[in-house]
């Protein structure tokens, strides 16, 4: 009678009688385990995401402006981004979203504050900003990583407001990206 490992992979007990179903049984094992590894691989190197970039806004000092237009679709593995339809945005089914945004800020003066955050259907996550630099020919304000969970599919956008002298700040350069940690279902 073989035996078998702890991953399920049956061999021969020493002293057996080694015969071609052995073999055979042995080989199908380990090609059914790296099988499931291909698979597990596929899915952690192949999840749906998207980049878009390009987007621009002119606001005031102290006004909230919502960046639109972007003009590059930098990837796209999982159809989230149709900028010859809405241009703003990316539209993410229900799941789990690693996302993050970028911008640059010009046509100021003095820049006291500057943000940038992910918009998440009306829900603007401004704790997930950062301040980088505040130089006014050219401040970057980079969102961290954020997490959003949905449990509905939602538009991400990218929203940004500052606060300084001379303007109106346009917003230049931005970039909003989404990845796919996974489906509710696997939580």
């Amino acid at each position: 009678m073989p035996g078998a490992t702890s991953l399920g992979i049956r061999y021969p007990f020493q002293g057996e009688t080694v015969s071609a179903t052995s073999w055979q049984n042995t080989a199908e094992d380990i090609d059914g385990l790296l099988t499931q590894l291909d698979v597990l691989r596929d899915l952690s190197t192949s999840k749906p995401s998207a980049s878009i970039s390009g987007g621009t806004v002119v606001t005031a000092s102290g006004a909230v402006g919502t960046l639109t237009t972007y003009t590059d679709e930098d990837w796209d593995t999982a159809g989230y981004a149709d900028l010859g339809v809405s241009n703003d945005r990316l539209t993410v089914p229900a799941g789990i979203y690693w996302t993050q945004c970028q911008t640059r800020i010009t046509t100021v003066t003095t820049v006291t504050s500057a943000r940038c955050g992910v918009l998440v259907g009306t829900t603007v996550l401004w704790h997930a900003t950062t301040l980088d630099t505040v130089n006014a020919t050219t401040p970057l304000c980079n969102s961290t990583g954020i997490v959003i969970a949905t449990g509905v599919s939602n538009i991400l956008q990218v929203q940004v407001r500052w606060v300084g002298t001379g303007g109106p700040g346009t917003w230049v350069i931005g970039r909003l990206e989404a990845y796919k940690v996974r489906d509710l279902v696997d939580v």
